[in-house]
């Protein structure tokens, strides 16, 4: 299963939700500059208003694991308590690199699925039990509704090339369709070393700004 990310519902017009919420706070017109101001002075709350929901098809239990971290989103998980006819696994870059190491990982996988596929048919085991033994790297389906505050946010965290190489995937998949309907708030998803002008990370491991 292919890894697929689509932007299934939005605020009807996000930049006009933000415009009115921002137009309150400062008692003017609504406008894209009082919005832009409000965002370079770091008064995000109006961001609040407008909101993104995303299908993500595809994407290891790992990851999935990490997007359900993110505080003020709202999570919608395909479920493995019924037995699942469609098992596939990620196979992630670094393995996929040496012919050898695949062989063995998809015969791993392979089997995990076999005894998955026999503890329900041959030992009666209820598949939320029998789920048990699927690794990890089990392809799942999450839908996720985000407001944009939190979506910046988790870009400062998740587009950081320290991150995981598949949820860095993933939110980069997301700008590019925010970036469709929003631009101002995809222009805001990018690490956190971005807007910093250093690496916040205690580490030197940072290509874009080394911390010294």
């Amino acid at each position: 299963m292919a890894l697929t990310v689509k932007l299934t519902h939005h605020t009807d017009n996000p930049m006009q939700a933000m415009m009115d919420a921002a137009s309150r706070c400062y008692n003017t017109e609504p406008s894209e500059t009082v919005v832009k101001k409000c965002f370079e002075r770091g008064h995000m709350a109006i961001a609040e208003y407008a909101s993104f929901q995303f299908e993500i098809r595809g994407v290891s239990r790992v990851t999935t694991h990490q997007i359900v971290r993110k505080r003020y989103s709202s999570f919608a998980q395909q479920s493995h308590r019924v037995k699942d006819d469609d098992i596939s696994f990620v196979v992630p870059p670094s393995i996929n690199q040496s012919d050898a190491t695949l062989l063995e990982y998809l015969d791993f996988v392979h089997n995990a699925r076999m005894f998955y596929e026999r503890l329900i048919r041959k030992y009666n085991i209820p598949p939320e039990d029998a789920r048990y033994v699927l690794p990890s790297g089990l392809c799942s389906v999450i839908e996720q509704g985000i407001n944009a505050r939190s979506l910046i946010e988790l870009a400062h965290q998740r587009l950081c090339n320290r991150a995981q190489w598949e949820i860095r995937e993933v939110v980069s998949r997301m700008k590019s369709l925010v970036a469709d309907v929003c631009p101002l708030v995809a222009n805001h998803m990018v690490p956190k070393c971005s807007f910093l002008d250093t690496c916040p990370e205690e580490n030197d491991t940072c290509t874009n700004y080394p911390n010294t």
